[in-house]
């Protein structure tokens, strides 16, 4: 009975502690959406409302996370089929999603109307999380977008050693080679295969093959994700300032883990520097350095005065890049994969994959430019970002002018409210999963018409058009693309050329948070390596 007596008086107390704490953390949210609620406009109908007759608005913005795409799809249906905007409820912001007609409309606008620049620091907390002295340096991502992209190529030898060495790392202990299939979370694979082909560009060797550091670059990402959530979601703007810091001093020691051994790198690098003089062409040298730390240490150099970057700034805008491409990359290749392995003529499309792949795996020693000729896995990736992306609307953008702005259809947008939009084939039940349409359409055999012939094939980071909103449109259009799009195509093309997969007998039931899905890392899949004598 004492037991029991003192068992029940720690969780009295216990409670008695946290309750309150609970109270004032649901009574804060409650504001805070309640103010977000109030600051949209009357005269736009809200969707996910279910019909409910008290504070429907507030219980639909809570109820987003569970609500999965219902929301969308009714907006779709009710609202965008008539060029009509609709009010998507959400816990960070209601946004206000317009017709997809306004797409380029949307992308046009410069940043001091409509801020894509704000929407990212609040979803990242990114005056507290950012590295650097100033905002200035931490939203430069010129390095991806010209040094990352332009040596894509030349990077392909390092890369692919990456790709055979972490595969067979990961696969080698578990499949032998013989007749029996093996089940393996494969997704988990892809993402550490992915990871560590990344790391060959962004870190370069001895790092891209530390585990250590590997994975705790993997567990900073996780941590990063799961602060920005509280901080956007608890925190108005009035006590972010109190409350930022504090969430950030809570990452710090993963993030020292994570970039620790980057700092001896950077630092003998910025030597390197000094001595030269900081000349523009510093560091162009073939036989130097080439990986993203070199190409950030560089920048900085040509930019600003360098002793006002520390090696934790630079480090610390080397992972930020790292988070950004491993987030997208991992979770793209992983519903690809899913995507083809779950199609009603998985086999012969796996057949054609690896035809291609055996083709151009053979010459990419040689011919780094072959890569370009993977055709049918480019197409394959562009459809499921074009239908099975993982956020369903995109062009997120916050009204920063003064007085708000009209739309081209006469919608009027006060300033501080959110917007969005989607592309209609993602919520249209009607267009079906074509993994090969891309090739199809530029062989002119889609649908079994020819006319014009042979033509330029739309490839996976094209973005012209509004075909697909996964990378964005226009100057905020994703800048690394290009490497993304790289990336999957190396890693599952290098998968097909090595291993056989069995198709996916059942339907995966993707992670759904609010309008997002997620592959989910426990699906299991059947693979065997293939003997030597099948490979070209």
């Amino acid at each position: 009975m004492d037991y029991l007596y003192t068992t029940l008086r720690y969780i009295s107390i216990v409670l008695a502690i946290i309750a309150p704490l609970l109270i004032a953390i649901s009574i804060l949210a409650i504001a805070i959406q309640a103010s977000r609620i109030s600051a949209t406009p009357p005269n736009i109908p809200w969707v996910g409302l279910n019909n409910k007759r008290w504070f429907p608005e507030l219980r639909a913005t809570f109820g987003e996370v569970v609500a999965a795409r219902k929301p969308m799809k009714e907006g779709y249906t009710k609202f965008s089929q008539h060029n009509l905007p609709f009010i998507l409820p959400a816990t960070h912001w209601p946004e206000i999603v317009l017709p997809p007609s306004n797409a380029s409309w949307i992308a046009g606008q410069p940043e001091h109307v409509l801020s894509a620049t704000t929407v990212f620091n609040d979803i990242m907390g990114f005056e507290y999380t950012a590295p650097g002295p100033d905002m200035g340096y931490a939203h430069d991502f010129a390095v991806v977008q010209r040094d990352l992209t332009r040596n894509l190529l030349k990077c392909l030898p390092e890369v692919l050693g990456e790709i055979e060495a972490s595969s067979d790392e990961l696969l080698g202990g578990v499949i032998g080679g013989g007749e029996e299939w093996k089940e393996v979370r494969m997704l988990g694979v892809l993402g550490k295969v992915a990871h560590g082909a990344a790391s060959a560009m962004f870190v370069g060797q001895p790092l891209c093959r530390d585990k250590g550091h590997l994975k705790m670059v993997r567990i900073w990402v996780t941590c990063f994700a799961l602060v920005s959530i509280p901080y956007r979601l608890l925190f108005p703007k009035i006590l972010q300032p109190v409350f930022g810091p504090m969430l950030t001093v809570m990452m710090l020691p993963v993030k020292y883990l994570a970039v620790r051994p980057m700092l001896p790198i950077i630092k003998q690098r910025l030597a390197g520097l000094r001595k030269a003089g900081l000349s523009a062409k510093v560091g162009r040298d073939e036989e130097g350095p080439r990986d993203l730390l070199q190409w950030i240490v560089e920048s900085a150099a040509r930019k600003r005065d360098i002793a006002q970057l520390t090696p934790w700034d630079l480090a610390g805008k080397a992972i930020l890049i790292e988070f950004l491409a491993f987030l997208t990359t991992s979770l793209t290749i992983s519903r690809v994969f899913i995507d083809i392995l779950s199609h009603p003529s998985a086999s012969s499309l796996l057949d054609e994959l690896r035809e291609e792949a055996d083709a151009v795996f053979a010459r990419l020693p040689s011919e780094p430019t072959a890569v370009r000729e993977m055709l049918k896995l480019d197409s394959v990736i562009r459809e499921s970002l074009h239908l099975h992306t993982m956020s369903a609307h995109g062009l997120q953008r916050e009204v920063v002018q003064a007085g708000g702005i009209t739309t081209p259809d006469g919608v009027y947008l006060p300033q501080g409210s959110h917007v969005a939009t989607f592309h209609p084939d993602l919520l249209d039940d009607d267009v079906e999963y074509d993994p090969l349409r891309s090739y199809k359409v530029a062989m002119g055999t889609l649908d079994g018409h020819g006319e014009g012939g042979p033509r330029k094939q739309k490839l996976a980071s094209d973005i012209s058009g509004g075909q697909s909103l996964a990378f964005g449109l226009g100057k905020h259009a994703c800048p690394g693309r290009f490497f993304a799009v790289q990336n999957i195509k190396l890693v599952l093309g290098w998968m097909v050329t090595r291993y056989e997969f069995l198709p996916l007998e059942e339907e995966v039931k993707m992670t759904e948070v609010g309008d997002a899905e997620v592959p989910p890392g426990k699906t299991m899949i059947k693979v065997r390596r293939r003997r030597t004598s099948e490979k070209s």
